[in-house]
């Protein structure tokens, strides 16, 4: 298993098996137990949450903060990875490799990108985020029939 086959379980459960006329389904519970077994091995669930990291979290619409114990209590494993949580339990170094390939494809992509931008830090959370949202609003798009067969070879 990779990375890339744990990013097609996600989307096939959370697109074809976690709707609430799904939900408590069979084959919606096997699928969800997959996914958090999968999540475990990989490292990406909350059993892996970095009790140092503290963090305040202010819910949109709500003049209530929640500090990161309290917030990761009303998620599951599966929203713990879907929101890149996994990524603020990391040291900044372990995603260096990521954060070098990024910048080379801005390089790649804009030949003379602002040393300012390039000089600072990427938060690899919101890029994360930013990548997961693109390919979920891509498959809403492509979901019909046949066609989600094909995107997900």
């Amino acid at each position: 298993m990779t990375g890339k086959d744990l990013l097609y379980k996600y989307l096939d459960y959370k697109y074809l098996w976690s709707n609430s006329d799904r939900l408590n389904e069979k084959p919606s519970i096997i699928r969800r137990q997959q996914l958090n077994s999968l999540l475990d091995a990989f490292g990406l669930s909350k059993k892996h949450m970095n009790p140092l990291v503290q963090m305040k979290y202010f819910l949109s619409g709500r003049k209530k903060e929640l500090n990161r114990s309290q917030h990761l209590n009303k998620l599951s494993d599966i929203q713990y990875f879907e929101q890149g949580e996994f990524l603020n339990d990391r040291e900044y170094d372990v995603n260096k490799e990521l954060i070098t390939c990024a910048f080379d494809k801005i390089k790649e992509l804009y030949k003379n990108p602002p040393e300012s931008r390039m000089n600072r830090p990427i938060h690899i959370g919101w890029m994360f985020n930013d990548l997961m949202n693109f390919r979920q609003e891509i498959l809403k798009l492509l979901i019909h029939g046949e066609v989600w067969t094909k995107v997900l070879l």
